[in-house]
């Protein structure tokens, strides 16, 4: 009885070892790819290791998921665990947990690989450092800074017909500009609160409030998504509130445009180039 136990427990380790050490990440995220093509189209996700996880999952070490061959989004690891009854039906369920940015992110994400490949999303994130996401420095010229939390939705279950929402709030944020706008050098906000929604290729900012000692304000608009991403096309307007400290600092900026409510302005152009103006 002791000898077969010992040869049980000797076939257990050597399983467990050659599944750590020899489990095959590079097949698997060629594997991968192949359903994110299906489900995101131009989207790829590349991670430094696969292997497998306890409870009975998968550990990602650095992934990162790409557009064009450029960095979208990354995360420190992320462990990915099934709903092990789902894995004998069409839709299979898993639970996300990871770490980004300083952050911690989880969520629980359905798909289904036949007959097309459709995704169900639920995330939420907490405590992300604005400042060490390196893909906004593609699109944003300014030195941002700020804690992030919030929820993502996205769908893609029914045929042409991509949808999804996002809520997402930023405390303690910063903005330098270098070189400085109509001579400001750096706002402060206590508070960035936004709301969005997609539809296909179009994302709508339904809501956008700023509070801070210096300026507060609210937006609307919305982006055109294209190929590369950083070619989308933007148009958001709204009105810039300065408080009496940034009065007193550029007030000549300001009493030219003032109206009823504030200072009108309007974002206008490509991610990768936009265009402020005040109207």
């Amino acid at each position: 009885m002791k000898k077969w136990l010992s040869y049980i427990l000797y076939i257990v380790c050597v399983t467990i070892f050659f599944l750590y050490y020899l489990f095959p990440g590079k097949a698997f995220t060629s594997y991968i790819n192949h359903h994110i093509n299906g489900l995101l189209p131009g989207y790829k996700i590349s991670t430094d290791q696969a292997m497998p996880s306890f409870p009975p999952g998968l550990k990602l070490k650095s992934p990162a998921i790409y557009n064009q061959n450029k960095p979208i989004l990354c995360a420190d690891q992320l462990k990915i665990r099934p709903a092990y009854l789902s894995l004998l039906s069409i839709n299979k369920t898993f639970f996300i947990n990871g770490l980004a940015y300083d952050g911690h992110l989880e969520g629980i994400a359905d798909i289904a690989f036949k007959p097309e490949s459709k995704l169900n999303l639920n995330l939420a994130f907490k405590d992300i450092q604005i400042s060490q996401i390196q893909s906004l420095k593609e699109f944003v010229a300014y030195e941002i800074t700020g804690t992030a939390r919030g929820k993502i939705f996205f769908n893609n279950q029914k045929a042409n017909n991509d949808k999804g929402n996002a809520e997402i709030t930023i405390s303690d944020s910063s903005i330098k500009f270098n070189p400085s706008l109509f001579g400001i050098d750096q706002l402060s906000f206590t508070a960035i609160d936004a709301k969005f929604e997609m539809i296909r290729r179009k994302i709508t900012l339904n809501h956008f409030k700023i509070d801070g000692r210096q300026l507060s304000g609210d937006a609307k608009g919305f982006i055109n998504l294209a190929h590369p991403i950083n070619k989308s096309r933007i148009s958001i307007s709204g009105t810039l509130k300065p408080h009496p400290e940034l009065i007193k600092e550029i007030g000549s900026i300001f009493s030219k445009k003032m109206k009823k409510g504030g200072v009108p302005f309007r974002i206008s152009g490509t991610l990768e180039g936009p265009n402020f103006s005040l109207k």
